[in-house]
């Protein structure tokens, strides 16, 4: 284990990398969610609104509309949203009918395992969306429970301080959170802890507040002789920040936090959200708004013009007010001259609000325009909306769902819940795939253009000298392709043995009915040679003299 000063000297490192982001997610928070920036200096308070900045609400609904949209695309709770596949291309093994049985029954305990809320599984998933599609980047940390056998939690980003591997994969976290004294001493136990947190449990301010440091990180020197969690690839240190106090060491089988991006340049880690480029947009329109706002006040209390004398008492230009005048004067309460064309404010408001809809993709699900499409053109818009998102969803599936649940899987099969695979298969060529909206669309694009070929292969086999062309086509791979467009689940499909024994059943009955068939006209035909007339001439006759 480094010691706790190298610890430190390479946090300092990724805490100055982070520093060069946090303006701008600073400036990301204020303008759509103050919550979330909780941790990078703004004034925001638990409990506190922090909404001073927003002054229309069309940039937080339409990012949280696609928020939702997004966590949909990827984890429906109400879906089969993953599968368990082999992929093995040095030995080129497939899936056999006892992996698919395994694979089947493993995905059905992982699902369950994720809609026990006590998990936390789709609420940090939902949190993490969140956070991605506005800083550009989520962290969720993933941990094995006595209850409910996992349990995820979503890690504010401001506690968060990631780097990358050579690969570009991130694969250390260094985490700076607070635990009160009462909470440490609860975790690690009095003779763990620090002076400084004993004493303070001893001053009785159990609830004042101590900074930890957790850092998790591969190993690359792994003692030969190490045991138990010292031996794991993954090292696990929490200490206390300001006492550099080592309270615990241990380790991890595999990395336990997911950090995917939501887009990245090159050379970048922390990545880029949805609300980025949308930025812009939304200054503006804060700034039309407000305008708006102050226009519309103007125009409903416009300031008044008055003479300085002729009136008795004070000016009263509330509503009901009454003001005195001395009888006879010519002198009045006049609005002063103002002319605005809240119209043209309107409209201008309307088309920013109209402009950041479209960098949340809102413009993609919009169906309002054609209520009366056909099942084709349905179809079609479907499909292209979740193309749209590809580049977005393809990402969260590789760097955030694909480690975790590897992680899962991992976990509950040392746990037993799980029973191992069948020999011969490894989990580390164990492939998963994704059911959701998105591939379906994809999968059901390919099933369009198959339908399409068959169509025309079946039509051309009526033309003279074309007889043979399906011929060309296999109805199992057909059938196969069909089958996994459906994302129907994997164990309703019978294996390829039960396959063969049907097909062997079935061609031995026809077998039999055909040799019944044969069999009875024989008969038959026996049964009319032994009631002809032999003594006149006749067809049988003229056969058996030709027999000699």
């Amino acid at each position: 284990m480094e010691t706790a000063e190298l610890l430190l000297l390479r946090f300092k490192g990724m805490e100055s990398a982070r520093s060069k982001y946090e303006d701008t997610w600073r400036e990301l928070a204020q303008m759509f969610q103050p919550m979330q920036g909780l941790g990078f200096g703004t004034d925001v308070q638990p409990g506190e609104a922090g909404d001073e900045f927003i002054w229309d609400s069309t940039p937080v609904s339409a990012k949280g509309m696609m928020d939702a949209r997004v966590f949909g695309m990827l984890m429906n709770p109400a879906e089969r949203w993953l599968g368990l596949g082999f992929r093995d291309m040095r030995n080129e093994r497939g899936e056999g009918d006892e992996f698919k049985e395994w694979a089947a029954k493993a995905t059905d305990i992982m699902l369950n395992v994720f809609a026990n809320e006590e998990t936390n599984f789709y609420t940090a998933g939902a949190e993490a969306i969140e956070c991605e599609s506005l800083f550009g980047m989520s962290c969720k940390y993933t941990e094995a429970d006595d209850e409910s056998l996992i349990r995820v939690r979503a890690i504010p980003l401001a506690e968060v301080y990631i780097s990358e591997s050579a690969r570009g994969v991130v694969d250390t976290v260094y985490r700076k959170y607070k635990m009160t004294a009462r909470q440490m001493v609860q975790e690690w136990g009095e003779a763990r802890v620090s002076k400084e947190v004993r004493d303070l449990m001893d001053e009785n301010k159990p609830e004042t507040e101590v900074e930890i440091l957790h850092c998790t990180y591969p190993r690359s020197d792994i003692s030969p002789k190490a045991k138990g969690n010292k031996a794991m690839p993954f090292a696990c240190v929490y200490m206390e920040f300001k006492s550099k106090n080592i309270l615990e060491e241990k380790g991890y089988n595999e990395f336990p936090y997911s950090c995917p991006r939501w887009d990245k340049g090159a050379g970048e880690t922390y990545g880029r959200g949805a609300a980025l480029p949308a930025l812009a947009d939304v200054r503006v329109l804060y700034a039309m708004a407000k305008s708006a706002t102050v226009i519309a006040d103007r125009m409903g209390d416009p300031a008044l013009l008055a003479p300085d004398d002729g009136f008795l008492g004070p000016i009263n230009s509330g509503p009901g007010g009454i003001s005195y005048y001395r009888s006879g004067t010519q002198d009045k309460i006049e609005a002063l001259p103002f002319n605005a064309d809240l119209n043209a404010v309107a409209m201008m408001v309307e088309a920013r609000q109209n402009a950041v809809r479209e960098w949340f993709y809102s413009n993609q699900f919009d169906d309002s325009s054609r209520p009366n499409m056909t099942a084709t053109e349905a179809q079609l818009k479907y499909s292209e909306r979740w193309k749209t998102l590809a580049a977005v969803l393809g990402r969260a599936q590789s760097e955030d769902l694909t480690p975790q649940i590897r992680r899962v899987l991992a976990i509950l099969m040392r746990e037993g819940v799980i029973p191992p695979m069948p020999e011969g298969y490894t989990e580390r060529n164990i492939k998963f795939y994704y059911t959701g909206p998105l591939t379906q669309a994809q999968k059901q694009a390919g099933i369009t253009s198959l339908n399409v070929l068959m169509e025309q292969a079946m039509a051309a086999a009526q033309i003279p000298g074309f007889e043979e062309i399906p011929d060309n086509f296999d109805p199992d791979k057909i059938a196969a392709h069909m089958f996994d467009a459906s994302g129907a689940p994997a164990d309703v499909k019978r294996s390829k043995r039960d396959v063969e024994t049907i097909r062997e059943q079935r061609a031995k009955k026809v077998q039999a009915q055909t040799a019944l068939a044969e069999a009875d006209a024989i008969a038959n035909t026996a049964a009319t040679a032994s009631k002809a007339d032999m003594t006149k001439p006749n067809g049988l006759t003229a056969v058996m003299g030709a027999m000699g």
